[in-house]
């Protein structure tokens, strides 16, 4: 009788017992929650801090450049009034005159005035006409010139109001000449890959690259989450077309792009891929193809039917605008002179056959690569992969592109990429194209 009353009671002190561990346990685990909870709360704090610290800084750096460029200007606008101050003044010639007054009125004075003149400087004057012409006024303003001992005239150097500074020399002669109407644009597109992450890294860049417009891929985040204030406090426009996580593509400009197309008008995909807008005189379209994945999995056959329907969508623009230029992440990259080893990514995604086929057909359209209609450096890569230290290695491939409409294209005097923000600290594995037109 007493063997299983005391079972029972064993059995009830093994229950009280694990009862005590369990609750034990579970105190354990809510001062560690706790104490993780605080831990967090403590680094999202200090996540914040910095985060406004980085919008300060962004701003600061925004009005030293606003403050640079009113302070260009007014140099600008002083030093073009002197010039048009010192031609009047000094045309037909800075030279020494006499006159000889009247003794009748002023009693036998003979004065010599000198009428300004800059000496031992080069003088900005229109050219004078050879010395052998003695009989017209360029035979004098000649002779003056010899007998000051004073140097030849030098014409009024270049003035780019565009770029907000004097010219003169070869950079006077590097700088196109522009019809009244015309504009100088400089236009750029980086894949980011996430935006919230590499806002820094844009910020300095844009400080040091002052473009008119840039297109942005791979944001990673939702339009509510777009960093709006941070890019308005670099001085630009912002049209942005987001999606939480993947994709996501933005504009950004000076000027206020006009005419917003975000997406391919009548296409259901919900991959936010295309954004479009107006800037200037030129219709941008943004673009960040899909990656394809894989030679024959189910996102490589989307890939290239995503292709087609942007050829339609781009052949459509054509018909629209004349002015027309396509940049973005293509995900494709045209010639083998594009990837680092021909071999090796023979038939893999990026390189595949029907892929440049289908980016083929969408230059045909009336489109040229502004990238190869200048001299570039060999190894000229855009994209090296996070992996197997490929930036260090150089192995890369050139996937980002600049395809612009034939009468843009004739107007564009540069294109590069600027392979060091992919040097920086937690960088994207792009690096941004850049063109001038």
């Amino acid at each position: 009788m007493l063997e299983p009353i005391m079972a029972w009671i064993l059995m009830l002190a093994f229950a009280a017992l694990a009862a005590a561990v369990v609750a034990a346990a579970r105190r354990g685990l809510s001062a560690l929650q706790d104490s993780h909870d605080e831990a967090w709360t403590t680094l999202e704090t200090q996540l914040e801090k910095r985060h406004e610290l980085m919008i300060r800084i962004v701003g600061l750096c925004s009005r030293l450049m606003k403050y640079e460029r009113d302070t260009l200007d007014r140099v600008t606008t002083t030093g073009s009034a002197v010039i048009a101050a010192a031609r009047r003044r000094n045309m037909p010639g800075a030279r020494r005159r006499r006159q000889v007054v009247s003794h009748r009125r002023r009693g036998a004075v003979h004065a010599r005035i000198q009428l300004p003149a800059i000496r031992h400087q080069r003088r900005i004057l229109r050219p004078a006409r050879t010395c052998g012409d003695a009989r017209g006024a360029g035979g004098r303003e000649a002779r003056a010139v010899q007998r000051r001992g004073q140097r030849a005239e030098f014409p009024v150097p270049g003035v780019s109001h565009t770029l907000g500074r004097a010219l003169d020399g070869p950079a006077a002669r590097a700088v196109p000449v522009l019809n009244p109407g015309q504009v100088a644009m400089r236009i750029s597109t980086w894949n980011v890959n996430s935006l919230r992450v590499r806002m820094e890294h844009l910020g300095r860049w844009l400080a040091d690259n002052a473009v008119d417009a840039i297109g942005l891929q791979e944001l990673k985040l939702a339009d509510e989450h777009f960093p709006r204030a941070e890019i308005e406090a670099l001085g630009l426009h912002a049209v942005c077309y987001g999606q939480k996580t993947y994709n996501g593509v933005a504009i950004l400009a000076r000027a206020e792009p006009l005419d917003i197309a975000m997406g391919i008008p009548g296409d259901t995909d919900p991959q936010r891929r295309v954004i479009a807008a107006t800037i200037g005189p030129v219709r941008l379209v943004n673009v960040y193809v899909p990656n394809g994945q894989a030679v024959g999995s189910e996102k490589y056959t989307y890939k290239l039917a995503w292709l087609e329907r942007l050829r339609a969508y781009l052949a459509a623009l054509l018909a629209q605008h004349e002015h027309v230029l396509v940049v973005g992440d293509f995900n494709i990259a045209p010639e083998d002179r594009d990837v680092h080893d021909p071999a090796a990514w023979e038939g893999s995604v990026h390189v595949s056959a029907p892929e440049r086929e289908a980016l083929a057909r969408i230059a045909a359209l009336g489109f040229s690569d502004l990238f190869r209609q200048f001299d570039q450096p060999a190894k000229s890569w855009s994209w090296w992969d996070y992996r197997m230290n490929a930036f260090r290695r150089d192995h890369g491939l050139r996937i980002d592109l600049m395809l612009a409409s034939k009468a843009l294209a004739k107007r564009c005097t540069a294109c590069h990429i600027d392979r060091s923000p992919r040097s920086w600290e937690r960088p994207s594995d792009h690096a941004p194209g850049d063109g001038r037109i």
